[in-house]
This record gives C-alpha cells, sequence and structure tokens, in this order.
C-alpha cells in the first residue's frame, strides 16, 4: 500500500519542479493563462496554479511575485498557507476516530471539552463538522473584542473565546451557518482523544503517510518560515502582511500546490491501489449533513458537496490575510484544481471553477429531459405549499439565506419575483416550461403539516429550504427612546469588553475598542450598524433592551450572523 502512495506521490512531485515554465501544449492552456494574465507581471504578487487528472499534471504554471521587496517570483514548491482548506484536515481526523471507534459523532462535544458552556442541549460533534452547532465565529468575536483582523492570533486565544460564550447564533441542529470555532473545536477534540498534539496527528495519520513533506501546522506565526510565499493585501497600493495565522483546525497550515494534488487523489472514486489513507473515512467524509427537521445541507466535514453541470465535486475555498487559495475535486473524473495566490485581490473560487469550465468542456452530460406533465394537484395542496422559504444551504459562491418566494395564482403555483408559472410533474413536483426552474415540496421531519422546498439547480445540486413565517415583532411598533436615553457604557460577559453608546444632537454612534462607528435608526429599538473602521466597513444589526423607558442593555449581530444576539448589558449613563 506505501509503495503504491510513493509511486503517485513520485508521478505528481516529479512533474513539479518546472511548474513555472511548463510548456503550453494546447489551447486550453493558452485560455488558462488569460485567466491570470493580470498577475503575470514582476511587479505584483501573484499564485501557483496546478491542474491534475489521475496523477498527471496537465497544467502548471506561476504567475507574479512571491516576495516583492526580493523581486523573488513566485513558484511551485513554495508554501502557501490555505485559510478554510485545512478544515478538511480536521474533518478527516474526527472521521477516522470515529472509524476506529474511539468517538461518535453523536457525542456531544462537552463530553471532551467540559470547560464549554452548557447551553440546555447537546452540541454533537456532527453538528460541528457541518456548521450547523449554532456557536458563534470566533474571527468575529475575536474583532468584536477589538483585535485587528491583521494581528497575529493564537489556537489558545481562539479557544478561550470560543468557551467563553454563553449564547448561541441559533439553537443547536436547525440552521447552517459557517462558523469556524466548530474546527477549532474539532482539532482540540482530536487532542483530547489521541493524547498528542493536533499538529503532530496529522503528521503522523496524514502527511507521513501521503509523503507531503512539504505541508505543516503553523507553530510560530511571526518567526521565519523558509520556502513560503509572502502575503500582500489590496492592489493600488499593494501592502504586505507580515504575519500568518496559527488558529488550527480551521485554518493554521501551510501547503503547496504538488502536496493539496497528493491529498485530492485520496477522494477519487473509485479509490484506487494508489491510495494510502482509508477509502471509507473519505467517503464518510463526503456525505451532506441533515438539519434536525431533515431538511439537507450541502456542506460534510469540510468540504462543499455538490455539482458543477451536473458533475458531482468536492471543494472549499481559503483566505487569511494577504492569501486566497481554493482546492477542486471531482472524483469521478479524478481531476484536481489547486489555486494557492499570496494575493487576496483574486476570486480563488470563480478562477478554479473557470478552468474546471476550461478542462471539462467536453464531458459535460447532456440536458436532462424536460419532466412530462401532470394533473395539478388538489388547491388545498397549492394552498400548503405557498409561502417564502429560506434556502439553507450555502457555497463558496453564495452565501445561506437566498428566498424563494411560491405564489397561489387560482390553481397553480408561481416562481419567486419574476412569477414565473409552475407546471405539475406530480403532486410534490413542479418545473417550469419558461426555464430549467424545478422544485420539488417535501413533507419536513416530524411534521404533517409542513414542507421544505427542494430547488434543483441546474447545476445538478439540490437546495433545500424551509418556510420562513411571517413573525410580528413587538419591538418594531414602539416608539424609539430619545437619543441621550440610549448613551451609556454596556459590557458583554461574553467578550470581556466595554462599548459605549453616544450621542451628539439627535445622531447616536457606538464606540468599539477599533474605533467608532454611526447607529442608524432602522425601526423602534433596532438601529443598523453601518460605518468604516481603520482596516474596512463594520455593519450589522443593533437591538436595545429597556426597562420601561430606560435602555438596560442591547443585543448586537454582525453581517452574515457569524456572531448573532451578542448580549451587552448597560453600566453606567454617558449623554456625551
Amino acid at each position: 500500500m506505501r509503495k503504491a502512495g510513493a509511486i503517485l506521490l513520485f508521478l505528481i512531485a516529479g512533474v513539479l519542479p518546472g511548474i513555472s515554465s511548463t510548456a503550453h501544449a494546447d489551447q486550453r492552456s493558452d485560455q488558462v493563462d488569460r485567466l491570470f494574465g493580470r498577475w503575470n507581471t514582476s511587479s505584483t504578487p501573484g499564485m501557483s496554479v496546478a491542474i491534475f487528472r489521475n496523477g498527471k499534471q496537465l497544467y502548471a504554471h506561476s504567475y507574479g511575485m512571491a516576495n516583492l521587496e526580493l523581486s523573488q517570483p513566485n513558484k511551485a514548491t513554495l508554501r502557501y498557507p490555505i485559510g478554510s482548506i485545512s478544515k478538511q484536515f480536521a474533518g478527516y481526523c474526527i472521521q477516522l476516530l470515529a472509524s476506529e471507534g474511539k468517538l461518535s459523532l453523536s457525542d456531544d462535544v462537552r463530553r471532551y471539552l467540559p470547560e464549554m458552556h452548557n447551553f440546555g442541549e447537546p452540541i454533537t460533534l456532527e453538528m460541528l463538522l457541518n456548521h450547523t452547532s449554532g456557536i458563534r465565529d470566533n474571527v468575529m468575536l475575536l474583532l468584536a473584542k477589538g483585535r485587528n483582523v491583521n494581528d497575529v492570533t493564537s489556537e489558545q486565544e481562539s479557544f478561550d473565546i470560543i468557551v467563553r460564550q454563553t449564547g448561541l447564533n441559533f439553537r443547536p441542529g436547525t440552521r447552517y451557518r459557517y462558523s469556524n470555532a466548530n474546527y477549532v473545536l474539532l482539532a482540540k477534540v482530536v487532542e483530547r482523544v489521541s493524547g498528542v498534539p493536533y499538529a503532530a496527528f496529522l503528521q503522523q495519520h496524514i502527511f507521513a503517510p501521503l509523503g507531503m513533506n512539504h505541508t505543516s501546522v503553523v507553530s510560530d506565526p511571526v518567526g521565519v518560515m523558509n520556502n513560503r510565499a509572502y502575503g500582500y493585501s489590496g492592489d493600488k497600493p499593494i501592502v504586505p502582511q507580515t504575519s500568518v495565522d496559527s488558529t488550527y483546525g480551521s485554518t493554521g497550515i501551510l501547503s503547496t500546490v504538488g502536496d493539496l494534488a497528493i491529498w485530492s487523489s485520496q477522494f477519487y472514486e473509485p479509490a484506487s491501489s494508489s491510495n494510502v489513507l482509508q477509502a471509507s473515512v473519505f467517503a464518510q467524509m463526503k456525505k451532506p449533513g441533515i438539519l434536525n427537521d431533515g431538511i439537507p445541507i450541502t456542506y460534510a466535514s469540510g468540504l462543499h458537496v455538490e455539482s458543477f453541470h451536473r458533475i458531482p465535486y468536492i471543494e472549499h475555498t481559503g483566505e487569511v490575510p494577504g492569501f486566497k487559495a481554493d482546492l477542486l475535486v471531482f472524483p469521478k473524473q479524478k481531476l484536481s484544481i489547486i489555486l494557492l495566490a499570496n494575493t487576496d485581490t483574486c476570486d480563488a473560487t470563480k478562477l478554479a471553477f473557470a478552468m474546471a469550465d476550461i478542462y471539462l468542456k467536453n464531458e459535460l452530460p447532456s440536458q436532462p429531459s424536460r419532466p412530462q406533465p401532470a394533473a395539478s394537484p388538489a388547491h388545498v395542496l397549492l394552498e400548503r405549499y405557498a409561502g417564502t422559504y429560506e434556502i439553507l444551504s450555502s457555497t463558496s459562491l453564495i452565501a445561506p439565506g437566498r428566498k424563494v418566494h411560491i405564489t397561489l395564482d387560482g390553481n397553480s403555483l408561481r416562481y419567486n419575483d419574476e412569477r414565473l408559472p409552475l407546471l405539475a410533474s406530480s403532486d410534490h413536483d413542479f418545473y417550469s416550461q419558461q426555464g430549467q426552474v424545478r422544485i420539488s415540496f417535501l413533507p419536513l421531519k416530524n411534521s404533517s403539516k409542513d414542507w421544505m422546498v427542494v430547488v434543483h439547480d441546474p447545476s445538478g445540486t439540490d437546495f433545500a429550504g424551509r418556510r420562513v413565517e411571517k413573525v410580528s415583532l413587538p419591538a418594531l411598533s414602539v416608539a424609539p427612546l430619545p437619543p441621550d436615553a440610549y448613551a451609556g457604557l454596556y459590557y458583554s460577559t461574553d467578550l470581556d469588553t466595554v462599548y459605549t453608546v453616544l450621542v451628539n444632537g439627535k445622531l447616536l454612534s457606538l464606540r468599539t475598542p477599533r474605533g467608532e462607528v454611526p447607529l442608524l435608526l432602522h425601526s423602534g429599538d433596532f438601529y443598523d450598524v453601518k460605518g468604516n473602521l481603520p482596516e474596512g466597513k463594520a455593519s450589522g444589526m443593533l437591538e436595545f433592551t429597556r426597562t420601561g423607558s430606560t435602555a438596560d442593555g442591547f443585543l448586537l449581530t454582525f453581517s452574515g450572523a457569524r456572531a448573532a444576539n451578542i448580549k451587552f448589558t448597560r453600566i453606567n449613563n454617558e449623554s456625551r
């Protein structure tokens, strides 16, 4: 087994040293080159790109400079931070330990991390794997506490703020919301169960067996690291980034395009004799999560599991200050696309899929036949389908939360704001003759009265959503208090931080440890947080709570809801 793995490593490694000067033998290579033209200079950072099939290099090239100050070009043998691509390595470790009977995915995380707050119901390891735990994102929490996005963050610092939390974004298992904190906790579980440091576990069970000799966990983010690219932010001007994130589990891994090609080959189907690691573990990794009410999502163990022109793929993007990355694998085609950039001016995910479009163009399956029409379901059933549904899955390109509107028009349904008429192909399945829209209504688990909607995307991926009930918020009908009534100091136990609400005439602002931003009245006690801080924009929603005519605190939710309903309690008044 190891000998076969070594052969695959030799095939991959053997073609990489010349990556920066690869001969462009066909039209596809020229098309890919054009995608990266803006970075093919000696005055900008850039990236290393590689495409492999069955262990054979189809395309490889490096663009731009790895170090502008020293005029060193990017090249394939350099190591780059891979950001959130690191999550799939933590996912593998948890699935491996589960396969060995050393833990169960249904275990409550507090079994291994008892220092975590008891939220009144279990948060399972499976919820952490699938981002359905409700645990707030540690990156957002640290920013809210006052850290700069470019600050060096240690693993311990991230872990400490996660276990400090006494509230969640949502009830465990009821929603999908990406949160780096899930994988920080999973890495800690790996350490507690195995009894060895996380970096050592990865080295012993993944990097060494596969021969990923240039891949490692960041141990000292400010120390000198040989043979790595340096990161850069912005375009005009280009700003160097001097540190690398060291919060392992969620991020924290450095790798090369060649090493990631070796790793990605373990996902190929069917598994070959060259697979050094356990194929059954990779199969478990690719099983998407399911919410408590039976709604499926498309995330699984550090992977987006979806389809591209109806060809199944797994993918994940990664980003830390000054770097972006994407790893895109088509298991049945045994095709891997790897992009590692030392600039944050590129859209790594869009570029990866653009390369897939070029290299899979002649292999796309034919269009599925149009469904056959059937008699329209009973009116009472159509009435039950009508409503607004929130899509609960996301991709690396699209965030969760998209809305699908189904309206009843006489004895037929219409789809979304364009009000496309839907024809029935069964009592539960519908399609449009004016486009590629196909949707299904399926009963929710443990419910005989409500439905999920499943949107059959033309890509071949199914995206499911839950009906969004119209909720009347009492606070929206409450008149706002005079500005002076809100001004004061507010303390958050979860952040161990004080924010100040200031008033200037009739305008409110929020002073945070990172700067001051305006509060714009939305309605009642709800204010939009919108403004600029030294390192970027800040946005979110703030809801004041009150006792009678006095504000006694507020709940803060950041845009994207990775950190929601953070509670602040008023500790004194300060009118100006």
